[in-house]
């Protein structure tokens, strides 16, 4: 991306010196702070994207979807090109052989040939030069992230146990002292749990509409088991049988949890149960659950972080490491956009 020459004065003499008969190919399309995206720039980083459009959309809607990817590659752009800028405020820089790494990586993760990854990077318009500069922009933004963002993200246990009771798991239950005062009563919830998920268990994304086809389906099967355990149906082979989550590979079991470790929907939920009842349904980020109150107890808080202690915790040791990564890519990706979004604000951006 070129530098804007800091003197019209001497833009206009470069001006002078091309030919009256010469065509005039490239033009601005932003200007960012005191660099210049190119309309050469825009098209070669929105090659692939276009070849697939002329690919898959039909003729009379290529146009508009063209349009719309055109304003989502330059904002990408303007990204790209405030990072760079703040790494270089930063002085940090990607070397020719982190690239190559970078490569090595790609090809030994997918088990393929230098020369079949530029094969298939050249069907989608992409060419070795502009996959290099993808890497160099990834990689700058990596560093940037671990010098600026990396320790404004923490991880804590207590967190990742939340997260893993969330998802289904059982066990683990902790209090901190600052949630149960010494010598104070707690209600201790005995619980098992029936989930039906909509999003895709190995965690690949998927469109809106196979999200919107899987939440109806999801809808369908767990309202056919509700109304199986509603109706007496043995709640702990129903959740073997037919649930989703983590917690079916224990009959659905959750243990017992302290009241003030429910997060509000599901405290909100079996508050107001009796013992053995089956609650409603409720919707969460992924899935629909409903539960069972096996038992209520009121224990003494120091007795509650003592049994908290001999809960089975195999399942969430198991999983623990893969929910901290998740939670922090997902805290990463929140914080990266509030810091990309402060650099957009306080960057001077012009679209032409």
């Amino acid at each position: 991306m070129r530098r804007l020459l800091p003197s019209l004065t001497a833009l206009f003499f470069i001006l002078l010196s091309i030919p009256a008969q010469a065509e005039v190919i490239d033009r601005i399309v932003a200007v960012v702070n005191n660099d210049v995206v190119t309309q050469s720039e825009l098209d070669t980083e929105a090659r692939g994207a276009y070849t697939h459009i002329d690919a898959t959309v039909p003729p009379e809607r290529r146009q508009q979807v063209r349009q719309q990817v055109r304003g989502e590659v330059l904002d990408s752009l303007i990204d790209k090109l405030l990072v760079a800028q703040r790494a270089k405020e930063l002085k940090i820089k990607v070397t020719e052989k982190e690239i190559d790494d970078a490569v090595q990586e790609v090809l030994d993760r997918n088990k393929i040939t230098r020369e079949a990854l530029l094969a298939g990077l050249a069907e989608t318009g992409i060419n070795e030069h502009i996959y290099r500069n993808t890497l160099r922009s990834q990689l700058l933004q990596n560093k940037l992230i671990a010098q600026e963002l990396r320790n404004k993200v923490v991880i804590t246990d207590e967190m990742a146990r939340k997260e893993h009771r969330r998802r289904g798991g059982g066990g683990g239950a902790t209090t901190t002292a600052g949630e149960a005062k010494k010598g104070g009563k707690q209600i201790v919830y005995t619980l098992q749990q029936i989930g039906c998920r909509w999003d895709d268990i190995e965690g690949r994304e998927l469109s809106p509409e196979a999200l919107t086809a899987n939440k109806e389906k999801a809808r369908e099967r767990v309202e056919k088991v509700y109304q199986m355990a509603k109706s007496g149906g043995d709640f702990a082979s129903l959740a073997a049988q037919y649930s989703d989550l983590m917690s079916a590979a224990d009959q659905g079991n959750l243990g017992a949890l302290p009241a003030n470790e429910l997060d509000a929907d599901m405290l909100a939920t079996v508050r107001g149960l009796s013992d053995g009842e089956v609650s409603g349904i409720i919707e969460t980020p992924n899935a629909f659950q409903f539960f069972k109150l096996v038992k209520t107890e009121r224990k003494n808080s120091e007795a509650v972080k003592d049994n908290a202690a001999l809960q089975p915790t195999d399942d969430f040791a198991q999983v623990k490491n893969q929910i901290i990564d998740d939670l922090y890519d997902t805290e990463m990706k929140k914080a990266f956009s509030n810091w990309a979004k402060e650099l957009r604000d306080n960057a001077y951006i012009r679209k032409m």
